[in-house]
């Protein structure tokens, strides 16, 4: 795969500190390209930033684990969306998605049931984190729509708010950048009838540019009653005047599946691709729009994101459900650049309020959810190549809920802090040792703070607190790189579902380490790695020393390239994840039952046409090469069945035509 440079938008002269990604493995060989700082002569820095941290942030220098996963790197790897590249390029476990499509469920920091819960999950700026127990839809996001993915991993809240104990996904959609008109069209297939149709249009002039993205999927699915049909478009612009910046987009995305459901263990041993819940389904209709604006006055930035999601769901599963929400986010911040005596402070002052309603239209429940937050970063460099990151939050909620069908209602407020700090050594040109420790929280959704339909009220639910520590090491010589860190997390009242409740669990504490890289053997050879180890354990309580459910100790994404030469590439990878306990298990006694342990190989060949991104490309691959039935998600009754299998192998070919 090509090395891709970053097109950063370029930060005020005492800002202008940039480095590559060093933990960009997923970008197979992506390359740290070295750009002399026009804010200072301290160092030499590469061109390429992160912004999940709300702040453009030099990564190979920040204090912060992270993997960035760029556009074009996306569109070469044959994957089919957002999700899908940030579990097979990023590395990251996933879930089988419980109620149709490709919404794998992401656990980034050993989560398990409540994994989805524990992430933030951002697009251009605004958070499309549901406010039930539903996974944020990065399956609406296509790879053409894509500059960049930022995953960050370990505590977050100081910059998102609740929900952010176990990381950030950061998506930054692209605009039409050249000037003129450019596009692409494609069509794909799939195994089990699947038909991907997608088209991409934009144009660019001097100081503006919009472009049109569709998308149109289809497949019958590898189980019964798997059907699942998708449909999405996003329409986006923007335009720079002087020193202002602006952008707009809206988006839709229209979701009609089929639920298959779980299997008893028998039925799955013998047919695996079989339903017990033909009728089940699941329509979901999420429409989300933004503004984005950034203005620039000497060494200071405005900056404003404003956003709404409106979502409507209808399903049958486990009975009649239908709902209708409302999300809205306004975040206005400051960003002040200071260089003075060979330091360069960088400071952000921000605010987030955010409001969300919904009401369940079968049984009446109305909800509203309301926060209103502060938060202050300061990232400072010293001449001795020494980066020092500190930041806090505050942030205040309201949350009230109305059911008269369960004869339940709830009212409550709470005020919750977060806090983080870091530093970085630069110890040589491209190599860096960093540590940090954050505080992060989590209040009940949607879903957990409603008692079941028959039970009394359940008890208010706390809030969850979590405080990471993290050393890491990060490397980058060339086309190679390499980091290396080590966690612990220790949580405390995390929430999560034990029959027939949602409950504050006892204290949990997370320890592991991760390592990825890239390296580049020249003579078209290269390689990719990323490996997670993780032991999430109970620490009191009646499953003190027990595993945490769901939980995979290790995780490993290897994979190896060859190129023939500039148009024909193939390439080989493993995703491999070792066995855990299912959910619900909290006490370990469905040894017998464990989710197993699985390993899957995957191909890819692509061609180029041309090397210059127009013309034509074809792309072939296959998934679960060896037809492996496994599963990756149980939640078994007396641990047995509750099975939701994984697909088995499926090839795909895709054809696009790029101008």
């Amino acid at each position: 795969m090509k090395t891709r440079q970053f097109n950063l938008r370029q930060a005020p002269a005492a800002r202008a500190l940039s480095l590559a990604c060093a933990t960009a493995f997923a970008t197979f060989n992506a390359s740290a390209v070295h750009a002399q700082s026009s804010a200072s002569t301290l160092v030499q820095l590469p061109t390429v930033v992160v912004t999940a941290n709300r702040m453009e942030q030099a990564l190979q220098t920040a204090p912060i684990g992270a993997t960035v996963l760029l556009g074009d790197d996306i569109r070469a790897s044959g994957v089919l969306d957002a999700n899908e590249a940030v579990r097979k390029l990023g590395g990251v476990n996933g879930r089988t998605d419980l109620y149709g499509g490709r919404e794998f469920s992401i656990d980034l920091r050993g989560y398990g049931e409540a994994a989805s819960q524990n992430l933030v999950v951002v697009v251009d700026g605004i958070r499309i984190t549901q406010i039930d127990l539903a996974s944020a839809r990065l399956s609406s996001i296509a790879p053409e729509m894509i500059e960049r993915i930022e995953i960050i991993r370990g505590g977050a809240s100081v910059m998102w708010g609740e929900g952010a104990a176990g990381g950030v996904i950061s998506v930054t959609t692209k605009a039409a950048v050249k000037k003129g008109l450019q596009g692409s069209v494609s069509v794909g297939l799939e195994s089990f009838k699947g038909r991907d149709v997608q088209a991409s249009v934009g144009v660019a002039g001097k100081t503006a540019d919009v472009s049109i993205d569709a998308r149109k999927y289809q497949t019958d699915g590898y189980r019964d009653n798997s059907a699942n049909e998708q449909t999405t478009y996003s329409l986006n612009g923007g335009f720079k005047l002087g020193d202002l910046k602006a952008r707009a987009s809206f988006s839709s995305d229209k979701q009609d599946s089929r639920l298959p459901g779980a299997l008893s263990t028998s039925d799955f041993l013998s047919i695996p691709t079989s339903t017990q819940s033909p009728n089940d389904f699941g329509l979901v209709n999420e429409k989300r729009s933004n503004i984005n604006i950034v203005y620039r006055l000497n060494d200071w930035q405005i900056l404003m994101d404003v956003g709404q999601r409106d979502r409507k769901t209808s399903s049958e599963f486990y009975g009649a459900n239908s709902s209708t929400s409302q999300n809205t986010q306004f975040s206005p911040r400051v960003i002040k650049d200071t260089e003075a005596g060979g330091i360069l402070l960088t400071t952000v002052l921000g605010f987030d309020k955010n409001r969300a309603k919904a009401d369940n239209l079968v049984n009446n429940e109305a909800v509203k959810q309301e926060s209103n937050a502060w938060f202050l970063s300061s990232d400072v460099l010293l001449a001795s190549q020494t980066r020092l990151s500190i930041g806090a939050r505050v942030e205040d909620f309201k949350k009230s809920g109305v059911s008269p069908a369960n004869s339940n209602s709830y009212s409550f407020k709470d005020n919750l802090s977060a806090w983080n700090l870091g530093v970085n050594q630069t110890l040589a040109q491209g190599l860096d040792l960093y540590g940090r420790a954050s505080k992060s929280y989590r209040l009940p959704n949607v879903d957990e703070n409603r008692s079941p339909s028959g039970q009394p009220p359940q008890p208010q639910i706390r809030p969850s607190i979590a405080k990471d520590l993290e050393l890491g090491v990060k490397w980058t010589k060339g086309k190679n790189n390499a980091s290396v860190r080590a966690f612990k997390q220790t949580s405390v009242d995390e929430i999560a579902y034990l029959y027939p409740y949602n409950v504050n669990q006892d204290d949990i504490k997370r320890t592991g380490f991760e390592v990825e890289g890239g390296v580049d053997y020249g003579n078209g050879w290269d390689a990719s790695v990323a490996l997670q180890n993780i032991a999430a354990k109970f620490t009191n309580g009646a499953n003190a020393g027990k595993d945490v459910p769901l939980v995979s100790k290790l995780t490993l994404t290897a994979r190896v390239g060859y190129a023939f030469d500039a148009q024909n590439r193939v390439e080989v990878s493993a995703q491999h994840r070792s066995a855990s306990f299912p959910g619900g298990d909290t006490a370990n006694v469905c040894n017998a039952e464990k989710v197993p342990s699985t390993t899957y190989l995957n191909a890819l060949y692509n061609f180029t046409a041309s090397g210059v991104g127009k013309g034509w490309t074809m792309t072939a691959g296959v998934n679960n090469l060896t037809g492996k039935s496994s599963y990756s998600y149980a939640y078994p009754y007396l641990c047995s069945g509750g099975i939701y299998p994984d697909a088995g192998r499926s090839f795909s070919l895709r054809a696009k035509y790029a101008f």
